[in-house]
């Protein structure tokens, strides 16, 4: 079966202007790793919101673990205002202002050189390059040097993470400082327990956890509590 296109979708699209705030839209993602993903969004979500929905999307997806962090990517696509893919650097767009050619993105790898782009707008909207401003202070240049050594360095020691250390880095462990309880904490334990409440897409279950229990022991019960739910 084939699937039509409206070829000048966003011209028959309001964007916000006569009350569109409900008008929604489904947007394909070519993700780095191979794999298509299509969601609904509305017409006025901006691209930092749907990178952030799409890589959580992507969790459930097959060959998560092959892709990096969502800093890493920039949003390309065909822009049905002009010819040619376009590199999207400016997350805070909504999506009728880019308004991409049949709701199609394409995640790309972000390369050193990107920040030379970058650069090179500044400089369009100064009218004049950084280096002109800044040749006459050698601070400033020395400053701005290391500076791009070190993002360099921190960006190369990310991009070469594995997928439990993006993890660590994304959600580190919050360590208490000594071994005596909150009297706010002591006062949610009952009988030395915690209730711990545990949530899926397919299910939820709540289960009582010592409240010395190692984070494998809490994994353990959780999955121990799903599986006599489920049967």
């Amino acid at each position: 079966m084939g699937v039509r296109f409206d070829y000048d979708y966003w011209g028959n699209q309001d964007g916000g202007k006569n009350n569109a705030k409900d008008e929604t839209t489904e947007v394909t993602f070519f993700m780095p790793n191979g794999v298509l993903i299509i969601q609904t969004y509305s017409v006025n979500a901006t691209l930092q919101e749907l990178k952030a929905d799409v890589w959580e999307e992507a969790e459930r997806y097959p060959l998560y673990c092959h892709l990096g962090d969502k800093s890493m990517y920039y949003f390309s696509a065909m822009s049905a205002t002009s010819t040619g893919c376009c590199e999207l650097n400016d997350e805070s767009k909504r999506l009728f202002e880019v308004q991409p050619l049949f709701c199609m993105f394409r995640f790309v790898e972000k390369q050193v050189s990107v920040n030379n782009k970058l650069i090179n707008n500044i400089t369009t909207l100064l009218g004049k390059t950084l280096s002109e401003k800044t040749l006459k202070n050698p601070e400033v240049n020395d400053f701005r040097t290391k500076m791009s050594y070190l993002g360099e360095e921190i960006a190369n020691k990310r991009a070469a993470m594995n997928r439990m250390e993006r993890i660590a880095y994304q959600y580190p462990p919050k360590l208490v400082t000594n071994k005596v309880l909150p009297e706010l904490v002591k006062k949610r334990i009952v009988n030395g327990d915690f209730c711990v409440v545990a949530k899926s897409a397919d299910m939820q279950v709540t289960v009582k956890i010592p409240c010395k229990a190692t984070p494998d022991e809490v994994i353990k019960r959780i999955l121990e509590k799903k599986q006599i739910s489920a049967n």
